[in-house]
């Protein structure tokens, strides 16, 4: 991974702890999240469907993924509700149209996700509805997220104000 390229195991299903296998919504944050963050930097691509560790073998989660909502049976159906969730948790005063492309090439013989981003034209705001739910925590609060070095992060205030002037002042 670096600051342009990220690897996600999957984008529902659970591939570590005791829910193997199970829904696991906040992993859809967290794909929210690395693209807030790609559009906060520099731009990038996310990979969903690589395990992060090498030898970066595919887990074979698409399947399961697809089988974890009735409304989502096929890449068809994913790919618009990848789309929608981006729309509704990616806030920006410019136009968001354009800057992401949702694609499933193979991967070592396996379809993966992968989604290539765009900088934005200007700083991208997050909502993590999932995360903020399982914290009790109010789930309309905007996050930031920025990537440094092969990392997604939310930083200070300080830090913040910073990479906006850095980033998008004229």
């Amino acid at each position: 991974e670096t600051e342009n390229l990220e690897f996600k195991a999957s984008y529902w299903t659970e591939t570590k702890g005791d829910n193997i296998g199970h829904r696991n919504r906040c992993l859809e944050d967290a794909i929210v999240k690395e693209v807030a963050a790609f559009l906060n930097t520099k731009g990038g691509t996310l990979l969903i469907g690589i395990n992060d560790d090498s030898p970066y073998n595919p887990p074979l989660t698409l399947e399961q993924d697809l089988g974890h909502s009735s409304r989502v049976n096929s890449i068809g159906d994913l790919e618009l509700h990848i789309s929608q969730i981006l729309e509704r948790d990616l806030t920006c005063r410019e136009s968001l149209n354009g800057v992401w492309r949702i694609r499933f090439p193979m991967y070592r013989g396996t379809q993966i996700i992968r989604i290539d981003v765009d900088k934005a034209l200007e700083y991208v705001s997050a909502y993590q509805p999932n995360e903020q739910k399982k914290k009790k925590m109010d789930p309309k609060h905007k996050f930031h997220f920025y990537r440094h070095n092969s990392r997604s992060k939310a930083p200070s205030s300080q830090t913040w104000m910073e990479h906006i002037f850095d980033n998008w002042s004229k």
